[in-house]
């Protein structure tokens, strides 16, 4: 079971990653904009989410998606919870700001002043902690200037 949950996360992960279009296919699974969820079509339920059958992808820019990710996260029940997050780092000790003002850190070796980052934070499934998390995956999206 452990090995299942391991190899839908990095699918996820890397279908998350790896493509910023709106339509991606993984397997029989294929992304579309509807309304509903129907058999193992993809779909975006709500503004900023990816369904799958037992997992949601959340793209958090605004304070608002972030109180909602509170309420989700609480309530998860076995659900496989996605967090995508855009940060920019502010000095070269890997300090961060995100868009809506909640700071981060990254690895200053790794990262400089300016540099624009993208974060995906796998919550685990087994409880509702809001601060339980699996697997953190940052990805740079912009180098500084």
């Amino acid at each position: 079971m452990r090995n299942r949950i391991v190899k839908v996360i990095a699918m996820v992960l890397a279908t998350v990653l790896l493509t910023g279009a709106y339509c991606t296919t993984a397997g029989e699974q294929t992304e579309t904009r509807a309304d509903s969820i129907s058999d193992n079509v993809i779909t975006e339920t709500t503004a900023n989410m990816i369904a799958w059958d037992n997992t949601e992808v959340y793209l958090t820019r605004t304070q608002s998606d972030y109180d909602r990710m509170t309420e989700i996260l609480q309530n998860r029940n076995g659900k496989i919870i996605i967090e995508v997050i855009e940060a920019t780092v502010l000095d070269d000790d890997g300090n961060a700001c995100d868009d809506f003002g909640f700071y981060v850190k990254y690895d200053s070796g790794k990262y400089e002043k300016g540099d624009r980052v993208q974060t995906a934070f796998v919550y685990n499934p087994e409880n509702n902690y809001l601060d339980d998390i699996l697997y953190i995956v940052d990805t740079l999206i912009v180098n500084a200037p």
